[in-house]
């Protein structure tokens, strides 16, 4: 029997539709399915493919980064170690919600430290999940880490995200910040890999996060805390027409979606 689904607005639902066994994942992607239920219709897949985001930053303003991709312990801990000569690495899996199984590693850490961060990758996926979570966390994911500026606060510096929303049709984007989120515990240089609230900002259905610290969310559109950050009115312009051309451009790069999906009751 297969239900429609009209709406779907998180990505985060197509590896979970696969760990139960209701969607079949063609490689990589979810190219067996009809994503027009999303909103981010061909761009859905995207969402989880950090290696072809960073490939898309071509020509926007946007500096990309190096991003790699293991579908085995071994091959993500070799990865994380060379990476490491250049700086923090974060480690994530494929495709989880509320900062699930994200964590970070950095110079000088031994070789069994690496290994533990990236079995906790597996055992918080593991924790939330339960079985057959290992459809939503491989790949595993590794990419430099790179902070913020700091939103000043009364206990110190913490870091922070901006969400910005792209709306688009033939001939006109509409582009606007939506949110900034902010990291509920202030920023250490030299202890933040053993503390996820330092650097992790979405806290969604963190049990272990306060009231205070939940409330740490801002409008994208507050200009006093934009500035907060150094984001001025010409920055703030400068990143919104990169996200937006870099929209653009995944469309374009997307494949046509089928017009039938592999649902299993």
């Amino acid at each position: 029997m297969i239900v429609p689904s009209f709406f779907a607005g998180n990505p985060n639902l197509l590896p979970e539709l696969v760990r139960t066994g209701k969607l079949v994942r063609d490689g990589a992607d979810y190219s067996c399915a009809d994503l027009r239920v999303f909103h981010a219709w061909r761009l859905a897949t995207t969402v989880h493919n950090r290696s072809l985001q960073q490939t898309l930053l071509s020509g926007t303003a946007i500096k990309p980064i190096p991003c790699f991709e293991s579908n085995t312990v071994d091959g993500a801990f070799a990865t994380t170690k060379r990476m490491l000569s250049g700086g923090a690495v974060v480690i994530k899996p494929n495709g989880c919600s509320g900062g699930t199984g994200v964590h970070v590693a950095v110079p000088g850490m031994s070789d069994d430290e690496i290994r533990a961060r990236i079995h906790a990758v597996a055992g918080d996926c593991v924790a939330k999940y339960g079985v057959n979570a290992d459809t939503q966390i491989l790949p595993i994911r590794c990419f430099p880490f790179v902070r913020s500026t700091l939103y000043p606060m009364a206990d110190g510096g913490h870091t922070w995200d901006l969400r910005i929303a792209v709306m688009f049709e033939p001939g006109s984007v509409a582009v606007y910040p939506v949110s900034m989120r902010i990291a509920p515990n202030p920023f250490d240089a030299e202890r933040f890999q053993h503390e996820r609230g330092q650097w992790v900002t979405n806290v969604s259905g963190n049990k272990n996060v306060t009231a205070a610290s939940t409330a740490a969310l801002k409008s994208g559109m507050d200009d006093d805390a934009l500035r907060a950050v150094g984001l001025n009115e010409e920055k703030l312009e400068r990143a919104l027409a990169a996200a937006a051309a870099w929209t653009v451009k995944a469309w374009a790069a997307a494949p046509a979606m089928p017009t039938s999906a592999k649902i299993r009751a």
